[in-house]
């Protein structure tokens, strides 16, 4: 027989029913247990049953911070903090914190509902250049944004002077003394050089003819 029409008592709030099809359909507002009436009628009477309908708690996950590093010197840290946030009904739990290369701060935990849990994130270059990325929080959020960006650049450790520190010359003879520093130096300085000698800023070559002793 063709049935005619459907109906449902007790639906829990923000669920509805279609009368000709027989879907209930919607967005549970909150959370709990129902017993919902079913029914459907034809021609020859109304048959009923009774649906036990569990609606179970929203765990919403919100990500914040400013999780743009800038400048890190190579092998140095430097530290944010991000905010995870849960918006939901029920406890969020959160099993670990996936990070792309050069950031770190793993976290696991419960959050309760309209609570906010801090995490210490670390970025920590190896190499003199760009990072980016996006960090994953993984839980068991029914929804929500669970990822964000991070970016920092690694820059190189400051040069070390290697060439030796003592250097003899002669007043009216040329001379001549590198300049020689670690970490790949770009440019290099001199101050109070005696009169006749200059520094090649772009090679780290001091030379000329002294003129006094």
């Amino acid at each position: 027989m063709l049935f005619r029409s459907y109906g449902a008592t007790s639906l829990p709030a923000g669920l509805s029913l279609n009368a000709t099809t027989g879907l209930i359909s919607g967005t549970p507002t909150s959370a709990g247990n129902s017993s919902v009436t079913l029914t459907a009628t034809n021609a020859g009477g109304t048959g009923n049953a009774t649906l036990a309908l569990t609606i179970s708690p929203s765990r919403i996950i919100g990500l914040s911070g400013n999780l743009s590093f800038g400048n890190t010197t190579e092998t140095q840290s430097a530290q944010r903090v991000l905010a995870i946030t849960n918006t939901g009904s029920g406890n969020l739990t959160v099993s670990g914190i996936t990070y792309p290369s050069g950031f770190s701060g793993n976290w696991s935990g419960t959050i309760v509902p309209g609570s906010t849990q801090n995490v210490t994130v670390s970025f920590t270059p190896t190499a003199a250049q760009s990072y980016s990325g996006n960090l994953t929080v993984n839980s068991n959020a029914t929804s929500g944004v669970a990822s964000l960006t991070l970016s920092g650049s690694g820059l190189p450790p400051p040069p070390v002077i290697t060439s030796g520190l003592s250097a003899n010359g002669t007043e009216g003879v040329a001379f001549s003394y590198q300049v020689s520093a670690s970490n790949n130096a770009t440019s290099y300085g001199a101050t109070s050089l005696p009169a006749g000698l200059s520094l090649n800023a772009t090679t780290g070559l001091i030379s000329g003819t002294p003129t006094s002793a």
